[in-house]
C-alpha cells in the first residue's frame, strides 16, 4: 500500500507536469496568433494596465500615457508578458525536474535549462511562420531571462521545502 507521502509526491508531479504542458500550450498558441491578433491582445492588456493604475493614481504617467509614451508602455507590457510567461514555465519545468530528482540524477540538471532555451527559440521561430509576426532577439533574451529566473525561483522553493521536511523529520525522530 502506498503511503500518504508517496501519493502526495505523485500528485505534485502530475500537477507540475500538467502545469508545464499548459504553459507550453499557452506560449505556443500566442506565438501562432497573427500579428493583428497579437497586437490587439497586448494593446488590450496595456489599456487594462492603464485603467488599473488610473484607478489608484489618476495622474500617474502610466495612466495618462499617450502617443510615444503609450508606445513605450505597450512595449514594456509586451516584454513583461514574455518575462512572466517564461518565469512561470521555468519554475514549472524545473519544479517538475526537482520532483523527480535524487542524489544520482543531479548530473541531469542541465536538461531543463536546455529545454527552456529550445522552447524560447522555437517560440520565436514559430513567429516567423505566422502572418504579421517576426522573430526578435530581444524577445528571445527576455524569454531566456524569465526562464532562468523561474529556475532560480523553483530551486529556492525546493530548498525551503527541503528545510521544512528535514525539520519535521528531526522533530519526529526526537520524539521516538
Amino acid at each position: 500500500m502506498k503511503t500518504k507521502q508517496t501519493i502526495t509526491i505523485y500528485i505534485v508531479r502530475i500537477l507540475l507536469i500538467l502545469l508545464t504542458l499548459f504553459l507550453l500550450w499557452f506560449i505556443f498558441s500566442n506565438a501562432t496568433a497573427d500579428g493583428v491578433a497579437s497586437s490587439e491582445q497586448s494593446y488590450s492588456v496595456t489599456i487594462t494596465v492603464q485603467e488599473v493604475v488610473g484607478a489608484i493614481d489618476p495622474d500617474s504617467p502610466i495612466a495618462t500615457a499617450t502617443g510615444e509614451d503609450f508606445d513605450l508602455l505597450h512595449a514594456c507590457v509586451r516584454n513583461t508578458a514574455h518575462l512572466l510567461q517564461y518565469l512561470a514555465l521555468g519554475a514549472a519545468a524545473f519544479g517538475t525536474y526537482l520532483s523527480f530528482v535524487n542524489k544520482e540524477k543531479w548530473g541531469f540538471a542541465y536538461i531543463p535549462p536546455c529545454f527552456l532555451f529550445l522552447t524560447a527559440a522555437t517560440d520565436e521561430y514559430m513567429q516567423t511562420l505566422t502572418a504579421g509576426r517576426a522573430a526578435e532577439f530581444a524577445d528571445f533574451s527576455v524569454d531566456c531571462t524569465g526562464a532562468l529566473s523561474g529556475i532560480v525561483f523553483a530551486f529556492f522553493v525546493y530548498g525551503i521545502v527541503l528545510l521544512i521536511v528535514n525539520k519535521r523529520r528531526k522533530a519526529c525522530h526526537g520524539r521516538s
